[in-house]
């Protein structure tokens, strides 16, 4: 199976911290970076209770077709998917930034050890078989504890209170679990993208790429938008751009198809030197959009050299026919300001 070395969306969650020490737990969110949504529970039980109902679920089964249409969902052997072109819903893929619930499911549970009601390796094996990353914060004396459960796959890390760069630590490994767990959520979509057409998300250097240009441009949330690589983006303010990547394969595709199609000398000139990519954002679009029309629809185009390929991007802040509707999206920044 391909795993996916990036998601096919992300987006910032809410860590909830378990400790009976309120103290303790007051200290750590004041010292937490502002943009870290966080939650705090001194009683086990009401974290369980709390983590149960806002889990980010697995979104395979929404995004394939015949995973969808399955009788028996529970029973399906995501690795046996095959014609993934023909099963993936990728078009749907963007529509979970209308989720205004999105940033409140939670990923990352960190918990104290040491706690009178249950301790915090209980607490991890109670939920156990739900989808959330565990860091176990220990004291000097429960770090073999904590090996011991971190090599049982009982939790996925750990850090001891006395550390000097606790809070530095802390936040880097729940960077590093959230977003870990999204490109395991996404394994099976890009297995079964690319089980039909060349992916260039499984491109080690294109995803290298990606990321970087992600971090650099300050983007907090993103969607997969076609089988291309193509990405809705986010920023911290909400405001929308789009990551359009094109394989060299596809740009030939496109610019026969425009001389072919007697398209405007322009527009087969632009696409044959790769001076422009094009970028058809809707699946109606891409169905209704003839050559002839093509011009409003190509953006000025960057190559990338790739390990498997060559590649074509450009970052489109203003489209033809916008795919998103930014009237009905709650930002991340509005998120935490109403928390």
């Amino acid at each position: 199976m391909i795993k996916s070395n990036i998601a096919c969306y992300y987006h910032p969650t809410t860590v909830v911290f378990i400790d009976d020490n309120k103290s303790f737990l007051d200290n750590v969110l004041l010292e937490l970076d502002a943009n870290i949504s966080a939650l705090s529970f001194t009683e086990p039980a009401a974290a369980i209770e709390y983590l149960q109902g806002h889990m980010l679920a697995p979104f395979s089964e929404k995004y394939l077709r015949s995973l969808r249409n399955h009788k028996d969902s529970d029973e399906f052997d995501f690795n046996n998917v095959e014609h993934g072109y023909v099963d993936v819903d990728v078009f749907s893929i963007h529509k979970e930034i209308y989720d205004p619930n999105r940033f409140t499911k939670t990923i990352v549970v960190v918990v104290d050890y040491t706690m009178p009601e249950m301790n915090g390796l209980e607490l991890c094996k109670i939920l156990k078989d739900f989808p959330f990353k565990f860091i176990l914060i220990t004291g000097d004396a429960t770090t073999e504890k904590a090996v011991e459960a971190f090599n049982e796959g009982l939790i996925h890390q750990f850090i001891q209170k006395s550390s000097s760069d606790f809070i530095n630590k802390l936040q880097t490994i729940i960077g590093y679990l959230q977003e870990q767990q999204f490109k395991e959520f996404s394994n099976v979509i890009i297995k079964n993208l690319s089980a039909g057409l060349f992916l260039g998300l499984s491109d080690p250097l294109l995803v290298k790429f990606i990321k970087d240009f992600f971090k650099q441009n300050n983007i907090v949330e993103y969607y997969l938008l076609n089988e291309s690589g193509c990405f809705l983006m986010a920023n911290l303010n909400g405001d929308l751009s789009y990551l359009v990547i094109k394989n060299e394969g596809e740009m030939a595709e496109y610019a026969n198809a425009a001389k072919d199609n007697y398209g405007k000398e322009k527009v087969i000139q632009e696409l044959q030197s790769r001076e422009k990519v094009l970028f058809i954002c809707t699946e109606e679009e891409h169905l209704s959009v003839t050559v002839d029309n093509w011009e409003k629809y190509l953006y000025p185009a960057t190559k990338i050299i790739g390990k498997n390929g060559t590649y074509y991007y450009s970052h489109a802040q203003k489209i033809e026919d916008n795919c998103a509707f930014t009237n009905e999206i709650i930002s991340y920044k509005k998120f935490l300001i109403g928390k």
